[in-house]
């Protein structure tokens, strides 16, 4: 597409579960390149994405459903790939947060592109509980008044939640780390993980790992 002039406003809704996956940072660069000018303003103009750890169950109960055999057929392989998953629109009450969040990811839209990043977040555990994934949600930028955030109020996005393998009991103080990837595989955003679980003396007593990539190349052959 061509425009005769250069526009003063670009707005784009292209905005995933996660805040990411429907490539909106790279649209709003390539937009902005295309049809923007140096003061051209950008709706949204910012998109973070934060996370925390969690005891809420739903995620682990979906990934739960494969593990058995249903009407004779065995879904192991299936179970496998569920695990390698994000799960959007949940609603996961503040109350089951175990920690004060940490932001994973910001991009300022219109300049910065989405190429392979990746972070690495650590929570000390507010309250013994059992620690069951992390929560993701995102918050973006309308304008110098007005923010949109997928936790708070309730809204289309709600939460995403990767689950963990197993429930693990945690007590107060000990520690629970996320190095998360974003990256493209095949055109489509991709996300990978590693979590530790350390207790107050500094051992790790689990961990885990998981990666979409498996499930989109398992979607787009």
């Amino acid at each position: 597409m061509k425009l005769g002039n250069k526009v003063d406003i670009i707005v784009s809704e292209t905005i995933g579960f996660t805040g990411l996956e429907e490539n909106i940072v790279d649209i709003m660069s390539d937009a902005k390149k295309r049809f923007g000018h140096k003061n051209t303003i950008l709706i949204p103009s910012q998109i973070s994405v934060r996370c925390a750890p969690t005891c809420d169950t739903t995620a682990n109960k979906l990934t739960g459903f494969w593990q058995k055999p249903i009407n004779g057929f065995n879904y192991k392989k299936i179970a496998q790939l569920a695990k390698n998953n994000l799960y959007g629109r949940l609603l996961i009450s503040h109350k089951k947060l175990l920690s004060n969040p940490a932001v994973l990811f910001s991009y300022k839209l219109g300049t910065d592109r989405l190429l392979k990043k990746d972070t690495k977040v650590t929570f000390k555990i507010n309250n013994e509980s059992s620690v069951t994934g992390f929560v993701i949600w995102f918050s973006a930028v309308l304008s110098d008044s007005q923010k949109l955030n997928s936790y708070k109020p309730r809204n289309h996005w709600q939460q995403v939640l990767i689950p963990f393998d197993n429930t693990i009991k945690i007590k107060a103080g000990e520690v629970v780390s996320l190095q998360f990837t974003v990256s493209k595989v095949k055109k489509y955003i991709s996300y990978a993980w590693t979590y530790e679980v350390y207790n107050n003396s500094n051992k790790l007593i689990h961990g885990g790992k998981g990666d979409t990539a498996n499930i989109i190349k398992f979607c787009t052959k």
